[in-house]
């Protein structure tokens, strides 16, 4: 008798997918043998058939759980690039604000500023009137 075909792949570095074809080819032929066996005794299984539907139902059970861990998953990655989303949202906005005011007290610094100047270019025009209105007096 050959080696199973799964010893075979140990030393091979097979994907995932792979990986599980071989094994399926693999329960199929001990499956195949185990029939062959019990032909050659004369024993007829009737079990068989109830595990061959079996193996199906586990089959799609396999399927469904795998369908659902994706989709668990998928909706973990949704909820994270979610999260991600608005937090990236919160800091623009509190870095827009933060720009707002920071050009809203630029923008009263010039006005105090101008103000200021306004008013010493009054009051140095008023002193040259004082001056002006005391040497003629």
């Amino acid at each position: 008798m050959a080696a199973p075909i799964a010893s075979c792949a140990v030393n091979l570095k097979l994907s995932h997918k792979h990986y599980c074809a071989l094994l399926k080819r693999e329960k199929r032929r001990t499956k195949r043998q185990e029939a062959a066996r019990c032909r050659s005794t004369g024993v007829v299984q009737a079990e068989s058939e109830t595990e061959g539907t079996s193996d199906e139902e586990l089959r799609r059970k396999n399927e469904e759980d795998e369908r659902l861990r994706l989709h668990e998953e998928w909706l973990r990655r949704e909820e994270e690039a979610q999260e991600a989303f608005q937090l990236k949202q919160k800091r623009e906005e509190e870095g827009r604000l933060r720009q707002e005011a920071a050009e809203r007290r630029i923008r009263e610094e010039i006005a105090k500023q101008e103000e200021r100047e306004r008013e010493q270019s009054e009051q140095a025009h008023r002193e040259r009137e004082i001056c002006s209105l005391a040497a003629f007096g």
